[in-house]
């Protein structure tokens, strides 16, 4: 048996080679990494960059901040 690592991130190329491998007649063994982030932080930065691209987001005029 000879084992092969792949490190694939694109989920397009990932559903390819798992069909290739279905073609082939050869066995996948799949380890998912954990995300060194909180999830729940990970959440927040989404849920704020999905805000910011729906224009949800408040200026500051910089000459009253600091008042």
């Amino acid at each position: 048996m000879t084992a092969i690592t792949l490190h694939l991130t694109n989920l397009k190329d990932i559903k390819q080679f798992e069909k290739l491998a279905k073609k082939l007649n050869v066995t996948i063994e799949k380890k998912e990494e954990e995300s060194p982030y909180d999830p729940e932080f990970v959440a927040k930065i989404l849920r704020s960059s999905e805000q910011a691209k729906n224009g949800e987001t408040v200026s500051i005029d910089l000459k009253k901040l600091w008042k």
